[in-house]
């Protein structure tokens, strides 16, 4: 099992700060803007992305906002009680994978990194790659031997941006990566926003807000965000190649 880590209250200061902002852009009420445009659906107990009016979580988030509540205690409070301690998936030390086939039966691999705080340095500093890489090689060699028919490996991530990263993949991999806006509702990109002891980034927090505070139009508030995601993708051989596992 692999320990699942806690958000900081701090974050979802900036999710309410962009969700205000937003609202404000689209002439939208503040809840639509947080049912829409934040992954606070998930934080506050859901655990799923579909959302749904009846979810009982979401009408106790309902109620108590509009009783008064402060909006950060509020999903602070709901997050740390329906917080599930332990994730069900497979971890490789930072790395897990999701298998999907689609209508041809042709299998990709999509690949997920958390930092499980394993180093002092922080997971992707130089004295890590090595541990980083037996991972990957060893998860490589479970996608081998247990989904022979897997022909695309693919993933998405701010993480792409950083050259740490990226050194851990084939070059085939992230040569060509597709870059898309900010997708907020979903907790991925707000990751950058937090540090390798999982406390939040002050300087680039507070850059991140002096940007909203600004922002006149949708667009100034998708460039707020100093990365964007990218998503890479390339067949799997390279990758059994990479890690000298074919």
């Amino acid at each position: 099992m692999h320990n699942k880590e806690q958000y900081p209250k701090e974050l979802f200061h900036l999710i309410v700060e962009y969700a205000k902002k937003k609202s404000e852009i689209l002439n939208i009420d503040l809840l639509e803007s947080i049912k829409l445009y934040t992954p606070i659906y998930y934080l506050i107990g859901n655990h799923e992305w579909e959302f749904k009016e009846d979810s009982i979580y979401w009408k106790e988030f309902v109620q108590r906002y509009e009783k008064g509540e402060d909006l950060v205690e509020l999903i602070n409070d709901m997050y740390i009680r329906n917080d599930k301690a332990e994730n069900s998936h497979k971890w490789y030390g930072c790395f897990r994978y999701k298998y999907v086939e689609d209508e041809n039966g042709i299998g990709t691999v999509k690949l997920h990194f958390l930092n499980n705080r394993s180093s002092k340095e922080g997971p992707l500093s130089s004295t890590q790659t090595e541990k980083r890489l037996e991972e990957l090689k060893e998860m490589f060699e479970d996608i081998k031997k247990n989904h022979p028919n897997i022909k695309y490996v693919e993933g998405g991530s701010w993480l792409y941006n950083i050259e740490a990263y990226k050194r851990l993949f084939p070059k085939e991999y992230t040569n060509n990566m597709r870059s898309v806006p900010p997708k907020t509702n979903n907790l991925v990109i707000w990751g950058q926003f937090i540090n390798s002891e999982w406390s939040i980034k002050k300087d680039y927090a507070q850059r991140f807000l002096n940007k909203i505070k600004k922002a006149k139009r949708k667009e100034d508030l998708e460039n707020s965000f100093e990365m964007f995601s990218l998503f890479p993708k390339a067949e799997i051989k390279y990758f059994y190649n990479f890690y000298s596992i074919i």
